[in-house]
């Protein structure tokens, strides 16, 4: 797929095949999207499609591959593999091939570069700017998702990454714009203070268990069986239970008096091995904070939760309960 091959030329071949790529959703949620330069002919834009669908299917792959470990030893290990030598390495390949090659982004600034420049050249300097800069996205995408696994000496700022990895100066324009996630309000907290005439309070949906169809009696069997090891509250309902697993929002929330390692590995097995219930995008932990209370009532922190093992003494218990759910 190197530009300036000379098959990778031919306009008529991009023309009739960019109809093939089709756009995938990212499975994770997204802090920064691509804001580059319009493509000027039918190579450009055939790229510059191919970037963003690779862009986003690697962001997801490598995201569900990290989160699907529980110990923080392999979390660790698969982050460093990733940033600190793959996309370290790939920045610094990609500022080796721009300064070889000469694919200075000022010609192709449609306000600043010059209509006598050779178009293959120009060609070729768009895709491979195109491509640091979704390599830098990839980059932020995957630490800021797992940014309390990152050591504060590794943490890299953009401009870090300019100077060090790409030897560039801090660009004025970086053609990433950061995207204004809704700030999640938890249910029954009123937030207050100047300035604030009207706040949505955010009510987050649950986990969607996809076999109630074929197996709708699993539920109830599975709270009999947390009731039994005394991992929810004994008055917990059936009602209450089977909507944590509706995909609708919830009004009460499950009590979990098991530890906090228990309730990880519920959420852990049911939603990575086993895949029992509907893709969250990544926010599985999240959704679980809100379905799950701690027995006094208070809320789970999500950032410790992801983060926890899985329980010594009660692992194989938790896992045979969970089998009623095939």
């Amino acid at each position: 797929m190197r530009p300036w091959l000379e098959n990778n030329r031919l306009e008529d071949k991009f023309t009739s095949t960019i109809g093939d790529l089709k756009l995938t959703e990212p499975q994770f949620q997204p802090l920064y999207e691509i804001d580059f330069y319009l493509f000027f002919n039918s190579q450009t834009r055939y790229y510059h499609k191919l970037i963003t669908i690779e862009t986003n299917n690697y962001c997801s792959r490598i995201i569900e591959l990290i989160s699907s470990y529980y110990d923080t030893r392999d979390i660790k290990y698969l982050l460093c593999d990733t940033l600190n030598k793959k996309l370290r390495t790939l920045l610094k390949d990609i500022a080796k091939l721009i300064n070889v090659n000469d694919l200075n982004l000022l010609c192709i600034n449609p306000y600043k570069s010059s209509f006598n420049t050779d178009l293959d050249h120009k060609s070729n300097t768009y895709i491979i700017q195109l491509l640091k800069t979704a390599t830098i996205k990839v980059y932020l995408e995957i630490q800021e998702n797992f940014k309390s696994f990152v050591d504060s000496d590794d943490y890299m700022e953009i401009g870090v990454l300019y100077l060090h990895y790409l030897s560039e100066p801090i660009p004025e324009q970086t053609f990433l714009k950061r995207i204004k996630i809704p700030e999640i309000v938890p249910v029954g907290v009123k937030p207050d203070g100047p300035g604030i005439d009207k706040v949505s309070i955010f009510k987050p949906k649950s986990f969607k268990f996809d076999r109630l169809a074929t197996n709708p009696g699993a539920l109830s069997d599975l709270l009999d069986a947390f009731k039994f090891l005394h991992l929810v509250d004994k008055k917990s309902s059936a009602r209450d239970f089977k909507k944590v697993f509706s995909g609708i929002e919830i009004e009460n929330p499950i009590r979990w008096t098991g530890n906090q390692s228990e309730l990880y590995w519920f959420i852990y097995l049911i939603y990575n091995k086993y895949k029992f219930v509907e893709d969250l995008r990544q926010q599985q932990w999240k959704t679980a904070c809100y379905c799950f209370v701690q027995a006094d009532g208070t809320r789970f922190d999500q950032s410790k939760l992801r983060t926890l093992k899985k329980p010594r003494l009660t692992a194989g218990v938790i896992e045979k309960a969970i089998r009623l759910l095939k």
